[in-house]
């Protein structure tokens, strides 16, 4: 008797072909945006305007149009929460300069980071899109986020209220932390946020309220003697237990 072998839906060739596609096309509309950004350096430098104000209005507008009247820079923040909440997991316990990124994934994080920050340039209503999306946590992150909190707050099951709530701000944010990881990363990071907070105050206000909520108190830090304090202010400070053992101290 012979066995029929079902094959996948999607084999590996056409996964990365799909995925070289998006984000060319990603890269295509990231690129395009950017040209406002390059004409307002170029005003400044011309005595003639014409032109180069009629494209960058043109460019405003376009920014607009893909905010209100598509998902694209909804799905980009949640596919840039999906991607940074993996690695994340993946590098879970690793010192910041042992990141590890595939090649894949540090030219994902950075189209979709300049993206973000392309669609979100001298944009009130992509800036305020931004700060209103909301992000959930993909399911293994969660899972770390949830051992951390059991860890520190002594409780068995994380509730709502010790579970972290997230916006598209806070995923730029996050992205900092993988400088290490990918090169430029952090550049483009910095101009996407910049360009989130630019003249909005709303944004601005969380960036500046942004702070160490609770002390990690592992058991690593225990054995050391080492007690991590958290003041109102989110200050942190470090405090040196007596290590008592037996047999005298040491």
């Amino acid at each position: 008797s012979s066995t029929t072998t079902v094959p996948d839906e999607h084999y590996d060739g056409e996964n990365k072909c799909s995925q070289n596609a998006y984000m060319t096309i990603l890269e295509i509309i990231a690129t395009s945006l950017s040209y406002a950004d390059q004409n307002n350096d170029s005003r400044r430098k011309s005595t003639s305007n014409t032109s180069s104000e009629d494209d960058t209005c043109l460019v405003s507008k376009l920014q607009t149009c893909l905010g209100q009247e598509t998902s694209l820079l909804t799905l980009t923040l949640l596919d840039l929460g999906t991607l940074i909440d993996n690695l994340s997991s993946k590098n879970r316990g690793r010192k910041a300069r042992e990141l590890v990124m595939a090649n894949e994934e540090q030219h994902l994080v950075v189209v979709l980071v300049r993206l973000i920050g392309n669609l979100c340039f001298r944009c009130r209503f992509n800036q305020d899109l931004v700060r209103l999306t909301e992000i959930p946590m993909s399911l293994n992150h969660q899972n770390d986020v949830n051992d951390v909190v059991t860890s520190t707050t002594k409780t068995t099951i994380p509730t709502e209220e010790t579970t972290p709530k997230r916006n598209g701000l806070h995923v730029i944010l996050s992205c900092t932390s993988f400088a290490y990881g990918c090169f430029t990363l952090r550049e483009w990071a910095l101009v996407a946020i910049r360009n989130i907070l630019e003249d909005n105050d709303e944004n601005q206000d969380i960036v500046s309220r942004l702070e160490a909520q609770q002390a990690l108190d592992t058991p690593e830090l225990q054995k050391m003697g080492i007690k991590v304090d958290l003041d109102k202010r989110g200050k942190v400070n470090i405090v040196h237990d007596e290590i008592k053992k037996e047999g005298g101290d040491v």
